[in-house]
């Protein structure tokens, strides 16, 4: 049978179910059994989501009757709220914009499985359909409440894919800036996601640092009246842990061999802390900047730098991506720090060698450098790292060793195969800062 035919009976089994005067026990595993079938068929739609549109279309009772039953089944016990979850999540990640619309109708109804789940299996697959409709509809899922739900399941569960799908669905509603903006001033929200980052395996961990990039960059505007605020010293200090734990953690997942599913939401959480209020030469992102690099510039320069070469010189396995992700992060961080943590940077031969060696790939013919991420690419973050470490005073020796590498790189090129506009300025700006020295 077709998905949608398999689709169109399962639905009318939940609905005779549903409806059918026998024991509630009884009832509610028809509608369980039933709501399990629709699911699967669900999963076996095509691209043109014609199973979705088959049972929006063929609900018994209209168009409601289908986000009427589903409702229904996510206040019954466990089994057919978990079915009804899997149904929901399948239809919020549809084709077919009636089904997402159905969908949506139930999302007050998920909200409040999340915040109380007969069961963690419950928690986490409402949770993945909270997180489906948030990817199409972040303010509608924010305001109807999601985001404490969300929280108190990240945080709070014991069971590890239940807390990682719930991560996930909270990068995805942090992604409205509304959401961004209140939750920036959530210290126990910020406490919630420094503690996975911190403590977590791997997988929890790396959808808590997403989650934590997430916050960092929709809220980044918001961030100076945050920490200026009547509270602001209490979320500033929330904000120094969760950057010092992407720190920490970010070390440990390049210590030995690279953690690229690590690195990746690691580094780039901290590009966007580093630069929290959209402009390196203002403040804000100072203090979470110098956080990070607090006691250990050196040693996280070499890491920064270990993360950019294997990054580079893996271009078969994809980590071309990480590589850029990398360098990003040390431009912004070394544009924020203090001098006296930039001056440290300068000093760490294997983040200035590594950044010369992504430098100077980028001068020859732009080349595929794995994760979709070409070798122009790579050189532009690059050279936005070794300008930040050549141009701010104070000049000292480290300052020319390093002019003198970015010249031996290359840097002094301005013309470069391929690049776009704001990639010429930079290596300009390079050249230009060097030629100075």
């Amino acid at each position: 049978a077709t998905a949608p035919s398999r689709a169109l009976a399962a639905l009318s089994l939940a609905h005779q179910a549903s409806r059918a005067a026998t024991p509630v026990p009884v009832r509610n595993a028809a509608m369980a059994n039933a709501l399990r079938a629709l699911a699967d068929a669900l999963g076996d739609d095509g691209d043109d989501g014609a199973a979705a549109n088959a049972i929006v279309d063929g609900a018994d009772g209209g168009s409601g009757a289908l986000p009427h039953l589903l409702r229904t089944a996510l206040r019954s016990d466990a089994a057919p709220a978990h079915a009804a979850a899997r149904v929901l999540t399948n239809l919020a990640a549809s084709n077919s914009r009636a089904a997402n619309a159905a969908a949506a109708e139930c999302a007050h109804a998920l909200v409040a499985l999340v915040a109380a789940p007969p069961d963690s299996a419950c928690a986490g697959q409402a949770a993945w359909a909270l997180g489906n409709l948030a990817a199409s509809d972040a303010v509608a899922v924010w305001r109807l409440g999601a985001l404490p739900a969300l929280v108190a399941i990240a945080a709070g569960s014991d069971d590890g894919a239940a807390a990682e799908t719930a991560l996930w669905a909270l990068a995805n509603v942090l992604r409205a800036p509304e959401a961004a903006l209140r939750a920036a001033r959530d210290t126990e929200l910020v406490r919630a996601l420094s503690a996975r980052v911190a403590h977590a395996p791997p997988t929890v961990a790396a959808e808590a640092a997403w989650a934590a990039c997430e916050l960092a960059c929709s809220a980044r505007t918001g961030l100076a009246a945050a920490f200026s605020g009547a509270d602001g010293p209490v979320t500033l200090s929330a904000w120094e842990a969760l950057v010092s734990a992407l720190t920490d953690r970010f070390v440990l997942a390049c210590a030995t061999v690279v953690d690229a599913r690590l690195a990746v939401p690691l580094a780039r959480s901290l590009a966007h802390a580093a630069c929290a209020c959209g402009d390196n030469e203002r403040e804000i992102g100072a203090p979470l900047a110098r956080a990070a690099l607090a006691g250990r510039s050196a040693s996280l320069g070499a890491v920064l730098g270990r993360a950019v070469h294997a990054g580079a010189s893996h271009a078969g396995m994809g980590l071309g991506a990480m590589a850029r992700e990398v360098a990003w992060a040390a431009a912004n961080l070394a544009a924020a720090c203090t001098p006296q943590q930039r001056e440290e940077l300068r000093m760490c031969k294997p983040l200035v060698r590594a950044l010369c060696d992504a430098l100077a790939a980028g001068s020859s013919t732009p080349a595929a450098c794995g994760g979709g991420v070409s070798s122009a690419s790579l050189s532009a973050e690059a050279a936005r790292a070794l300008y930040a470490l050549v141009r701010a005073p104070p000049l000292t020796p480290a300052t020319v060793v390093v002019a003198r590498a970015v010249t031996a790189a290359g840097g002094g090129a301005v013309a470069l195969e391929g690049a776009d506009a704001e990639e010429a300025a930079l290596r300009t700006a390079l050249a230009t800062a060097v030629g100075a020295l």
